[in-house]
Parts: structure tokens; sequence; C-alpha cells
């Protein structure tokens, strides 16, 4: 019995993470730039309702995937118009755009369901289904964790370590991390600044908008309003714990899915306990532990230097 418990709990914790992992990633990628793109929050919220309304109608969860990678693109090219082109502050494009993304979707959701008069909650009958890999699955103990999951989750598990290589073992990774420290001596030395921004953008923008889709595609059958809750804050403050570092920002990402992997546990295997415990206590518990987490080590955390500061190419 325990050891059940403790292995689907262990699964919770990758399906969790999964979302958050490909957010944040793609955010380490901007931001290693020196881009501070706080519009992460809308971008999930934008490609989570596309990737749903998408499978929806096709009864294809990979479609979904692919709409909301084209989601998170085109959002994070669009940040980059206004803040390198236009010259926009990088927080206060930030916050319209979520505040567009959270206006939208709450309107398209209801134009495209709910005045139709449904009496229930739209949901999909397709999500992605979880694909056992021969052997590795059998392995005791982890092999069913982690090789029987559905393929977003494996291309995860390749990405991981090929932007760790990236940023850390390349020429092209060390042009992004000069460009975040400083962009105006990365552009006397030749290195073209918002090309490389704008690939990170690119790259950035599809992780994220994998993400956000994962939510509606994999992660649940039907859309919310509130079903991002704030993760795409919580990515940033994550990339703050891991001190922008691949490896590390993953870590704090696991720590964060860990916790609210055990918050939906808890009121499930302690319903007795909530008569006296307010559920919205157990509700915050992730982001309670990223608050302590951050005032912890934030103290000893050194950003990009250039990070969320203007830069205006030089003519």
């Amino acid at each position: 019995m325990a050891v059940d418990i403790a292995h689907d709990f262990l699964r919770a914790v990758v399906r969790v993470s999964a979302p958050i992992c490909y957010a944040g990633l793609g955010e380490l990628l901007v931001e290693k730039a020196g881009m501070l793109n706080i519009s992460i929050e809308g971008t999930l919220w934008l490609s989570s309702l596309f990737a749903f309304t998408i499978n929806y109608y096709y009864g294809n969860p990979y479609y979904g995937v692919v709409i909301g990678i084209a989601i998170g693109v085109f959002y994070y090219l669009f940040f980059g118009l206004l803040t390198m082109y236009v010259g926009l502050n990088q927080v206060l494009v930030g916050v319209a755009l979520n505040l567009f993304a959270y206006g939208s979707t709450f309107y398209i959701y209801r134009f495209i369901f709910e005045w139709k008069e449904r009496t229930l909650i739209p949901s999909i009958s397709t999500p992605m289904n979880d694909l056992r890999i021969p052997i590795l699955s059998e392995v005791p103990l982890l092999g069913n964790i982690f090789f029987n999951q559905p393929i977003v989750i494996y291309i995860l598990y390749i990405a991981i370590p090929v932007i760790y290589y990236f940023l850390n073992k390349t020429m092209y990774g060390l042009y992004i991390i000069s460009i975040g420290e400083n962009p105006e001596a990365s552009y006397r030395l030749g290195i073209p600044v918002f090309k490389y921004r704008l690939s990170c953008l690119c790259i950035g923008g599809a992780l994220v908008g994998l993400g956000g889709s994962i939510f509606t595609t994999y992660l649940s059958n039907i859309y919310l309003d509130q079903m991002i809750a704030g993760r795409g804050f919580i990515v940033i403050a994550l990339l703050i714990l891991g001190s922008w570092s691949p490896l590390k920002v993953v870590g704090a990402i696991l720590l964060y899915s860990f916790v609210e992997a055990f918050q939906y546990r808890f009121q499930a295997l302690f319903s007795s306990l909530m008569v006296f415990i307010p559920y919205q206590f157990i509700l915050m518990l992730p982001y309670l532990t990223t608050i302590i987490a951050l005032v912890i080590v934030g103290k000893r955390i050194k950003p990009p230097t250039w990070l969320g500061k203007q830069y205006i190419r030089i003519k």
C-alpha cells in the first residue's frame, strides 16, 4: 500500500513539473539574454486555451500542442517587437500583455463554448496517452515512474541536458550569456545582439507555449479561467531561486512540484484533518514554499547584469 502511494506520488511529481519545466527553460533562455518577460503568465493562459480548443474540435492533443507552441512564439515575438524595436519598457509591456491575455481568454472561451448554451463544462475526450518504453519501463521502482509517460515528458528529458550543454559548452550559449551581461560590449565585439535575442524569444516562446498546452492536453481535460493560477510568476521566482542555472532551476521546479503534488495527496489521504485545517492553507503550500526558499537564498543570488534594462542598438 505504501509503495503504491509513493509510486503514484512520484508519477504525479513528474507530471506536475513538466509544464513548469518547459516554461522555466524557455524563460531561462530569454532572461539569460537580458530580457525580463513577465508576460509568461499570459502566454500560458493563451496557449492552454487554444490547445484545448483545437483538441476539442479536432480530437487530437498533438494538434493542440502545435497550436500552443505557435501561440507562445507569436506572443514572445510580439513582446520582442515592442521592447526591442519600439523601445518600450519590458516590465510595462509584460504587464500589458498579461492583462490582454487574461481578458481575451475570458472572452474567447465564452464566445466559443458558452454562447452555445451548454449546460456542462466542455471537456476533451482525447488527452495524451502514456507511452510505455520497453525494457526501461520494467526497471524496478523508477521504470514505471519515468518511462511510462506521454511523449512530451520524454522530450523534456532531452531538452534539459541540451539546454544545459548549449548555454555552458557552446560558443552561441556564451554569446547569449555575454549579451545578458552587457549587450553594448557584446555588440562592439561583433555579436548581433538583436539576432540572438530574437532567437531566444522564438525558442523560449515555443517552450513556454508547449508548457501551457500540457495543462489542457494532458494534466486536465477541461479549461478553467484560473487554472494557470499564477504559475507564470512562480516560474520567474524559481528562475531566481535557481540562480539562472539550468540544472539548479530544474531542481527548484522539482521542489515546487513536489510540494504541489503533496498538497493534492494530503487532501485525499488526510481528509479527516481537513475539518481542522482550512483547505486554502494546503493550496497555498507550493507558493509559501517558494517564498521561504527565496528568503533563505535570495541574498546570495546574482542575476544577469542587464536583466530588464533597456538596450538601444548602436547605429
